[in-house]
Formats: structure tokens, C-alpha cells, sequence
């Protein structure tokens, strides 16, 4: 008898903090900030003038797929989120830099965003006249 091993990788994704809830139509927008590395991953310093890019990347799922929304020139960490673009859902967002001779860095923490309509309140009840 033959047996067939199914082996699961589980894989770890980043804890997500609970993001900002916004309605577009009180909102039009919400800027998005970072901080700069300072170092490279081998632990050298970097110099902010050596920074040629900030990218930063939308997705609807924490896992993605991530599409570049966004890419300021030199060491500018801000992006401005049309949120009256986007439809009603969840978001997540990370950033990431290039330097000036083309290599890109690993993903910042990932932070979330949910676009949802605001609801008006129930009516009053027991509508009727007083004696």
C-alpha cells in the first residue's frame, strides 16, 4: 500500500496593526509618511543623498499581489492616497527605497487602510403626538 505524504509550509506574514477607517466622502485623501534607512543591510551608513527613489505599493490582500502606486525621486518618504479613487474595501500599503545605483530594498511594515461609506443613523421611533 502506498501512501502519499502531504507536507503544509505554513507561512509567517507580518502582524498588521489595525489601520485608519475612512470615508471618501468626508475625505478625499490620507498621506502616508516613513522614515528613511539610514543604514545598509550590511550595517554601513547610508547617506540620504544616496537614496534615488522611494516606492510605495498597494495591494487588497496583506499578501498580495503589490502594484507600485506611487515613486517619489530622492529622499522624499510621502505619498498622498486618493482614497475618493478607490472603491469601498480593504488595503495595505508598504514602502521601499532604491539607491542610486538601482538596488531596491526589502518591504517596510506593512500598514492597512479600509475605505468604507459612513452610515447615517436609525430614524426616531414611536413617532406620535403628545396628550
Amino acid at each position: 500500500m502506498k501512501y502519499i505524504l502531504l507536507l503544509l509550509a505554513l507561512v509567517s506574514l507580518p502582524a498588521i496593526a489595525e489601520g485608519p477607517i475612512v470615508d471618501p466622502t468626508r475625505q478625499a485623501t490620507k498621506p502616508l509618511t516613513c522614515v528613511l534607512p539610514t543604514e545598509y543591510t550590511d550595517n554601513t551608513p547610508l547617506d540620504p543623498l544616496n537614496i534615488n527613489r522611494v516606492n510605495f505599493y498597494r495591494a487588497q490582500a496583506v499578501s498580495g499581489p503589490w502594484t507600485l502606486i506611487g515613486s517619489n525621486l530622492g529622499p522624499i518618504c510621502a505619498y498622498t492616497e486618493q482614497v475618493n479613487l478607490l472603491a469601498v474595501g480593504q488595503y495595505y500599503y508598504h514602502a521601499t527605497v532604491t539607491d542610486n545605483i538601482g538596488l531596491e530594498s526589502g518591504m517596510s511594515n506593512i500598514v492597512p487602510l479600509e475605505v468604507r461609506l459612513s452610515v447615517p443613523p436609525k430614524p426616531p421611533t414611536s413617532l406620535g403626538w403628545a396628550d
